[in-house]
């Protein structure tokens, strides 16, 4: 695939031939033989891992909702991660049933109905509803993008920010001081200058005003990713278990559990421990590593990384995965991830952790 810069105000990423943040996860493609009924393929699983490996993928739970709970401090969308997180591991959300997490809290309330009656439908538009609404969308465009009425969009829009009071404050106070500084900046410092704040048309003003915060939480997340990809590249070359280590030593005669013992030292509260992974450019990286016993880190996709693993080594690394991306950086509420696991993209089935982080 070739990759470039999608949006070099959010620092995201692009790929063509083929397009990876786009393969459909849906069956695409059906056959019908003599010998099989019906065989269906999805373009995920032209995605495999080598022959004797595992591909683990973990992507993030709810993260741009969780940055803009940090960053406006609402209390009560603080609040309603807090009871599905309490009912997680402390490191990872597994791919649970619907009722178990903020989608679905938000969907009962606007429904009026127990979580546990929230249908997959409802949170999944539910999702679309939130997000339009966090990124600006008019009550028309949202309608459109989760495939309601207007009204309802109206209400919706009116509904999320009533309850959610501090989220829309937190909004108009980032705008407005984006219009005097001529900026704003992501959580780890990337600035981006929007002089349409200050235009004399107002489609460009408003224009503007949606790039300010999308910019700040969208571009925070994209800081977070690179975090944990950072991380995570140090703590497979620590395991000695990376395509560019020497793996010679690395959890091969000892137990699983032991094999990521020293990964600790190598995650802080606010990104990477520059000394730690520093110091991983001598002997053991000098070496190349049997591609038969190796890690590999294939591409992270929007909130998503993708790892193959041999399967001797799949629960460490998928520990070690879990791990980098919850723990590279402190916000006011955890983070979490679905990790899942499979021969291909396209049939990865939930993965629970070891319990040996």
């Amino acid at each position: 695939a070739r990759g470039g810069a999608a949006s070099a105000h959010r620092c995201t990423t692009s790929s063509s031939t083929p397009p990876l943040p786009s393969p459909p996860r849906a069956p695409q493609f059906g056959l019908v033989a003599p010998w099989t009924q019906c065989a269906l393929v999805t373009l995920r699983d032209s995605i495999a891992a080598p022959p004797g490996h595992t591909l683990i993928v973990a992507d993030y739970a709810q993260l741009e909702l969780r940055i803009a709970a940090h960053l406006s401090r609402d209390a009560a969308l603080l609040q309603a991660f807090q009871e599905p997180d309490a009912a997680a591991n402390a490191a990872t959300l597994p791919c649970a049933a619907p009722s178990s997490d903020v989608f679905s809290r938000i969907a009962a309330t606007w429904d009026g109905c127990e979580v546990a009656h929230v249908t997959a439908d409802v949170r999944s538009q539910t999702k679309r509803l939130v997000y339009g609404v966090l990124y600006g969308m008019s009550a028309t465009s949202l309608a459109e993008f989760a495939g309601v009425d207007v009204c309802t969009a109206e209400a919706r829009i009116a509904t999320f920010f009533s309850t959610y009071p501090r989220v829309g404050a937190y909004i108009r106070d980032l705008v407005a001081r984006a219009r005097e500084d001529g900026f704003v900046d992501t959580l780890l410092g990337r600035r981006r200058f929007l002089p349409g704040l200050r235009s004399d048309k107002w489609a460009v003003r408003v224009a503007a005003e949606r790039q300010a915060f999308n910019t700040v939480c969208q571009g925070s997340a994209s800081d977070i990713m690179k975090l944990a990809v950072g991380n995570l590249s140090a703590s497979l070359r620590a395991m000695q278990l990376s395509a560019g280590s020497n793996n010679s030593s690395g959890g091969g005669g000892g137990g699983g559990g032991s094999a990521h013992a020293a990964i600790p030292a190598l995650l802080v509260g606010d990104g990477l421990n520059q000394s730690a992974a520093g110091s991983l450019t001598g002997e053991a990286s000098e070496q190349p590593s049997s591609s038969d016993s190796a890690c590999r880190i294939l591409f992270q996709v929007h909130d998503e990384i993708l790892v193959t693993a041999p399967r001797a080594h799949a629960p460490a690394v998928a520990d070690v995965l879990a791990q980098c991306m919850t723990q590279c950086i402190t916000l006011r509420l955890p983070l979490r991830v679905h990790l899942q696991c499979g021969d291909t993209w396209g049939s990865l089935v939930p993965m629970p952790l070891t319990g040996n982080m």
